[in-house]
C-alpha cells in the first residue's frame, strides 16, 4: 500500500505571499490557486483582494516587506481599488506573455496611465543632486509605486529570470535572483507539496495496475 497524503491538510494558508521578488509581482500573486481535495488537477482560482479592506491590508503588509516608509497611509478609495485590480490583471497578462515568450505582448494602457500619475523631479541638498520619480502632488502614491516597480523590472531586469512556479496547482510568478538562475519553484513548500502529490498519485497508479501474468 502507498502512503496516503491528506490533500486537505496541504491547502495553502490563504494569506498574502511576498515571494515574487518585486512589488508588482507580489500584487499579481494575490491571485491564488486553491486545490480541490481529492482531485489531481482541479483547482479553484481565488482572489485574495476580494474587497477594499483586503487591498488596504495587503498594501500595509507590502509596505513592510518592501520598506516603503510613509506609503502605508495612502488613502484607498473605491476608484483606486478598481485601478489596482485592473493594473493587476494587465500585469499578469504581460508577465505571463513574457514567460511564454509570446511575440504579441499586450498593450499596457493601465500601467501607462498609472505611470502618468507622476514625473521626474530634480532635488538638491547642498552639493548633492538627486533625480526622483514622484507623484504630481509629491505625496506617497501606492498605485504609482507598484507601476514604477513594474517599469523598473521591465527596464533593468533580466526577463529570462521571470518564471511561473513549476507546480501545476500554483499561480505564483517570481523573479529568480539566485546565482545559478535555476530556481523552478516559488517557494520550498510548493516544491514539497508538488513532489508529495506526485508520489501519492504514482503509488495509487501502481496499486490499480493489475499484475502482469
Amino acid at each position: 500500500m502507498g502512503t496516503e497524503v491528506n490533500i486537505e491538510s496541504e491547502l495553502p494558508t490563504l494569506d498574502f505571499l511576498f515571494i515574487g521578488g518585486n512589488l508588482a509581482l507580489n500584487l499579481v500573486n494575490t491571485w491564488r490557486n486553491r486545490p480541490i481535495p481529492g482531485s489531481r488537477q482541479n483547482v479553484h482560482r481565488l482572489d485574495l483582494l476580494w474587497d477594499l479592506s483586503r487591498a488596504e491590508l495587503w498594501w500595509r503588509k507590502a509596505c513592510v516587506q518592501h520598506g516603503l516608509t510613509g506609503y502605508e497611509e495612502f488613502g484607498w478609495s473605491e476608484e483606486s481599488f478598481e485601478i489596482l485590480l485592473a493594473l493587476r490583471a494587465e500585469l499578469r497578462s504581460l508577465f505571463e506573455g513574457i514567460i511564454a515568450k509570446r511575440a504579441d505582448l499586450p498593450r499596457m494602457p493601465v500601467l501607462n496611465s498609472t505611470l502618468a500619475r507622476g514625473s521626474f523631479v530634480v532635488r538638491t541638498e547642498g552639493a548633492s543632486v538627486s533625480r526622483e520619480y514622484v507623484s504630481h502632488d509629491d505625496r506617497p502614491d501606492a498605485l504609482l509605486a507598484i507601476a514604477l516597480a513594474a517599469a523598473e523590472l521591465l527596464a533593468t531586469g533580466d526577463l529570462s529570470r521571470l518564471h511561473d512556479c513549476r507546480s501545476d496547482r500554483c499561480l505564483a510568478l517570481f523573479y529568480d535572483s539566485t546565482k545559478s538562475g535555476t530556481r523552478h519553484w516559488c517557494r520550498p513548500e510548493c516544491m514539497n507539496r508538488a513532489r508529495a502529490r506526485e508520489n501519492y498519485w504514482r503509488s495509487k497508479e501502481r496499486e490499480q495496475t493489475p499484475p502482469s501474468e
